[in-house]
């Protein structure tokens, strides 16, 4: 049984009837950045900012964050449950470190709200211009409907782009391979980058300088020109 315990790949602590740590797997003595002998001092309440009382167990799982011997802390999952042993209350608690799920949480909230204003700009572009050209088409000069076309044009022309990105997103999550198999000239591919990139955003003064000698290089000229 302890040898089982020992490999669980979570923090798992056994607390005495007093409220001290009895016992704290592998994990927990990685987690927690201590060693047996000083965990056994301390009690799970000072592990746990809401951690019950001897002998108590909290419905379900419940976030807290735990406390490392430094004093640092890191957010976990924890769920308790009693034992009886030769009349006394025992308690078990299995910690889950959650950082890196509240991190990929953190980040898929970031991306959708970044990706849903890059979508509605240019979304609106063409909404407005085609509504314009649709309703007072025939009535605008011919200067001004070719500008509105150039920009509804544009418009699209970005968001396919976007359209792509999160397909090649798609394909690098499922593992699939993006490498082509023909040379790239990144002196031929910038300075169309460049150009396209200028006219979107005219406020903007882009520089670009290539040096000479670049050598050839082997991937996709869509990808790079994504990157």
């Amino acid at each position: 049984f302890r040898v089982a315990l020992e490999a669980h790949p979570n923090i798992l602590l056994v607390v005495d009837p007093d409220g001290r740590i009895g016992y704290a797997n592998a994990q927990a003595l990685h987690s927690l950045r201590t060693v047996p002998d000083e965990i056994r001092k301390v009690r799970l309440q000072d592990l746990l900012s809401t951690a019950p009382g001897p002998g108590q167990a909290l419905p379900g799982t419940q976030l807290a964050e735990a406390r490392r011997s430094d004093g640092t802390t890191f957010p976990v999952d924890f769920a308790m449950s009693t034992f009886d042993l030769g009349g006394d209350q025992y308690t078990i608690a299995v910690l889950t470190d959650i950082s890196e799920r509240l991190q990929t949480e953190r980040l898929r909230d970031t991306f959708i709200g970044m990706l849903s204003h890059e979508l509605r700009t240019p979304v609106t572009s063409i909404y407005g211009g085609s509504q314009v050209l649709m309703s007072r088409g025939d009535r605008l000069d011919p200067q001004t409907r070719h500008e509105l076309i150039s920009d509804v044009a544009s418009a699209a022309e970005r968001l396919h782009r976007l359209i792509e990105n999160l397909l090649v997103l798609a394909r690098v999550e499922r593992g699939q391979d993006l490498a082509g198999g023909e040379p790239v000239l990144l002196q031929r591919v910038l300075p169309v980058i460049v150009e396209r990139e200028r006219a979107l955003w005219p406020g903007t003064t882009i520089k670009m300088t290539i040096p000479p000698g670049l050598p050839t290089v082997r991937g996709h000229d869509g990808y790079v020109g994504q990157v």
